[in-house]
């Protein structure tokens, strides 16, 4: 005997409903507005790390030279290419555009955000001849 079976297609088919896949945007679209946010500080907590760690490394390279040859590099207002160059770091912030002046006993090394939100300013000035911490020429 032979036996014939119908498969019915439309009863095997596994599938999402419009309802469902509605739900699951809406699921994702109330995670985003959470979890975004928090993403974004996190990002700002980290450039400021990042820059924070970059001025140290600028200032200490500034130090060192300024040890060795007497005086800060190159008077004027230069980049960080120039920086990167002069003192040989490998500082690489697509964040930050970095200016470097010198006026020959001091330097200051601006790093100002992309977007122009704000500026940091790095500045060494030499040790001037009074502590501040004496009162009237005389010292603790």
């Amino acid at each position: 005997m032979i036996s014939i079976n119908l498969i019915n297609n439309k009863a095997n088919k596994k599938a999402f409903t419009l309802a469902e896949m509605i739900i699951v945007v809406i699921i994702i679209g109330i995670i985003t507005t959470f979890a975004l946010p928090k993403f974004t500080k996190s990002m700002e907590k980290e450039r400021a790390r990042r820059l924070e760690s970059n001025l140290t490394i600028i200032h200490s390279a500034l130090e060192i030279w300024e040890a060795n040859a007497q005086s800060y590099p190159a008077n004027g207002s230069q980049d960080l290419d120039y920086l990167n160059n002069s003192l040989r770091l490998n500082i690489l912030d697509s964040d930050f555009n970095y200016t470097y002046t010198n006026n020959g006993s001091s330097y200051t090394v601006d790093a100002q955000k992309i977007d122009n939100s704000y500026t940091i300013r790095l500045t060494e000035a030499p040790i001037g001849p009074t502590n501040p911490s004496c009162q009237q020429g005389t010292c603790p």
